[in-house]
């Protein structure tokens, strides 16, 4: 059996005697409430609700000295944890709501209906807390210009690092609906694809379905197994998806396919950072980066959120660092040293490039970890 919640404690201010005797009727009636004090002008309820405990402060408009709006506001001020009511006189119409919500009131009713709406409209302001948020989420997508520099390795090297610094916390997406590679890359046997989703309606036991587990215990989407129609997962259903993922998870680490349509964009726009990857030794495919660059920001997401990831590193490259910072107009946020004979893992081992994937989701980590400690400053 469920212990009995306290009575609500409530102040009155009317300064009529009979309004004050009415609404302590109203209240005493209803069974739930206990008036913890009676003021009969503005300046009376503004120090009696700073004397005592109140838990709201039911308020009369036409109040003496401070009128109903005025003592509403100071009390929102002076004493935070009382929520207001403001009663108006007559009908309250919509310019009257507003004065009393900007000056702090929960809410805002007429005479009228002090009998009708009153005991109830205090429970709702009064009722239980809203549950906390779920923990911030950061989304991270990992592309290029084009196919073979290394994409997939980035992605699901970051997702191993994640994972492993928050376990449980981490998801990698493989958004390739043709010829993606993290499954075969992670070792996972007959991955359920996303491509059989019937419905756009996401909730998380559907997704759970769906979801394959690495060896690490890091869970792994996949779009696809079989080539499909580029457009097969609609931008719609990507960003349900991805919403739901943010309820649950610390970081979505998504693998994106170099294709500039709708759902690829859509994802790009919700993206928190978008992880451009090069190399040093293809022209190319610092032309594409740059294109690519140019076709999504800022239109799809601001530059700023935009870095840029050399990967396959090595002496034998034909480009310098300061070469493709110029071509392409972002300074390089990390280097990824060639790894030979890479076969699946990008983690597996104390390799130079595990090296470097970890000391680069350190960094987008610590971003993170500065973005959230302003935000929790700024409210």
């Amino acid at each position: 059996m469920s212990e009995r919640q306290p009575n609500i404690r409530v102040l009155i201010a009317a300064k009529d005697r009979a309004a004050r005797d009415h609404l302590r009727q109203v209240l005493t009636a209803a069974g739930d409430f206990v008036v913890s004090g009676v003021a009969v002008d503005g300046l009376e309820a503004v120090h009696m609700a700073g004397a005592r405990k109140h838990d709201v402060a039911v308020v009369m408009l036409d109040l003496p000295i401070y009128d109903g709006l005025a003592t509403t506001r100071m009390i929102r001020q002076y004493v935070p944890a009382v929520k207001g009511v403001l009663v108006g006189n007559g009908d309250v119409g919509s310019t009257l709501t507003r004065q009393a919500m900007l000056a702090g009131a929960s809410a805002c009713i007429s005479t009228a209906e002090i009998d009708s709406a009153l005991a109830s409209v205090i429970k709702d302001i009064c009722g239980p807390p809203l549950p906390p948020p779920a923990p911030p989420c950061r989304i991270i997508s990992v592309t290029g210009g084009r196919g073979g520099i290394g994409k997939s390795t980035v992605a699901s090297g970051l997702g191993l690092c994640m994972h492993q610094k928050y376990p449980g916390k981490a998801v990698l997406l493989d958004m390739y609906m043709q010829f993606g590679d993290i499954s075969t890359m992670m070792r996972i046997a007959e991955p359920k694809p996303l491509s059989e989703l019937t419905t756009e309606k996401i909730d998380p036991e559907l997704l759970e379905s769906y979801m394959s587990e690495h060896e690490s215990g890091l869970k792994v989407l996949v779009a696809a197994t079989k080539i499909g129609p580029l457009d097969k997962l609609s931008g719609d259903l990507l960003e349900s998806i991805i919403h739901e993922l943010k309820k649950n998870y610390r970081y979505v680490v998504i693998d994106l396919p170099p294709l500039m349509h709708e759902p690829v964009l859509r994802v790009v726009s919700l993206c928190h950072e978008l992880l451009i990857v090069a190399n040093r030794f293809e022209v190319q495919t610092v032309r594409d980066a740059k294109k690519l660059i140019d076709t999504v920001a800022p239109r799809y997401i601001p530059w700023e959120q935009i870095k840029l990831i050399i990967n396959r590193v090595s002496r034998h490259d034909s480009l310098t660092q300061s070469q493709i910072e110029q071509a392409i107009g972002l300074n390089v946020a990390a280097l990824l040293p060639n790894q030979r004979n890479l076969a699946g893992d990008p983690m597996r081992g104390n390799t130079k490039l595990a090296k470097a994937l970890r000391k680069l989701a350190d960094k987008l980590d610590e971003e993170t970890f500065t973005l959230d400690a302003l935000a929790a400053e700024e409210r």
